[in-house]
């Protein structure tokens, strides 16, 4: 009797082991993607207050302002919507499909002058109506990444099956 309670306790002790890993296993993964789209007119309204916060800006590049300076790979360009202009420094390559006029979503920080410093750039693609179109390989990375998520899960449920079915064997002849 008490080797089955002891079996069972650490039974009990695995599964709660595994949900925790799994909870806080989402819980970062969400906290990493939990960033706000901000548009240029509310990045201008809020200036100081974004220093050191990060965000997303959704905008298009505004025409004349782009200036990429290849001996030192830092690209600057403002954002656009309606209203108002956002000026954004990125430090990397020139991504491929980058030009003025182009809807962009830049991601990084408040500069605290009413900018952003940015450390990743997404431009829109033409969709698959457009002229042009072909599916873009961070598309095929998300798919692969959620099946990978979704069979890690599947095993994972599988081996908690296989550790409770271990502890409950029958007794006596079969």
């Amino acid at each position: 009797m008490g080797r089955r309670i002891a079996v069972r306790s650490r039974l009990m002790l695995a599964g709660v082991l595994v949900l925790a890993a799994v909870v806080y296993l989402a819980y970062t993964s969400w906290q990493g993607a939990a960033m706000y789209y901000l548009t240029p007119s509310e990045v201008a309204s809020q200036g100081e207050a974004l220093r050191g916060r990060s965000f997303r800006l959704a905008g298009v590049v505004a025409e004349g302002s782009v200036v990429f300076d290849a001996a030192e790979g830092e690209l600057r360009f403002d954002v656009v919507d309606d209203t108002s202009a956002v000026p954004v420094l990125y430090a990397g390559s020139l991504p491929d499909n980058f030009a003025a006029g182009q809807q962009v979503v830049a991601e990084g920080t408040g500069d605290g002058t009413g900018g952003m410093v940015a450390t990743r750039l997404i431009i829109k693609c033409p969709s698959k109506y457009e002229e042009g179109s072909a599916q873009t390989a961070s598309g095929r990375n998300t798919l692969l990444i959620g099946v990978a998520g979704v069979a890690g899960s599947a095993v994972l449920v599988g081996c908690v099956a296989l550790l409770v079915g271990r502890g409950r064997r029958p007794r006596g002849r079969v």
